[in-house]
């Protein structure tokens, strides 16, 4: 899933739902999200990162952030990151910035690939 071009989402200190991939089947997965955070100068910094749908509060993972550039600017978020999730689930990625500002997220995208293993026992 990922945000239209030219998608302009406001962003603050509590953090904003970017992209999200919908129910899951349980399992484990693979998960990469990237975001391009267009901070304004007063904010400082911003952090985007990888929640489950069930507790999107807690933030799972981080996958970017840091400082901006001088005078405000562009900041590239991008992580890849197993997930485990019960059925129904979704994975989301949040972005917010360190003030509430006029900070804001230009696309998002994310994309998960569910692990299968599979168990030959020994001698077979």
């Amino acid at each position: 899933m990922y945000t239209p071009p030219g998608t302009n989402t406001p962003i603050n200190s509590t953090g904003e739902l970017m992209v999200t991939t919908g129910p899951l089947p349980a399992g484990t997965y693979y998960v990469t999200a990237t975001a391009e955070l267009n901070l304004d100068p007063n904010d400082v910094n911003g952090h985007c990162w990888i929640a489950k749908g069930s507790n999107p509060s807690e933030p799972g993972i981080i996958i970017g952030g840091g400082g901006q550039p001088p005078g405000g600017g562009d900041v590239q978020a991008t992580e890849t990151a197993p997930v485990v999730i019960g059925a129904g689930d979704s994975i989301g990625a949040w972005c917010g910035s360190s003030g509430n500002n006029h900070s804001i997220v230009e696309d998002a995208g994310i994309t998960a690939i569910r692990v299968i293993v599979s168990h030959t026992p020994p001698g077979r």
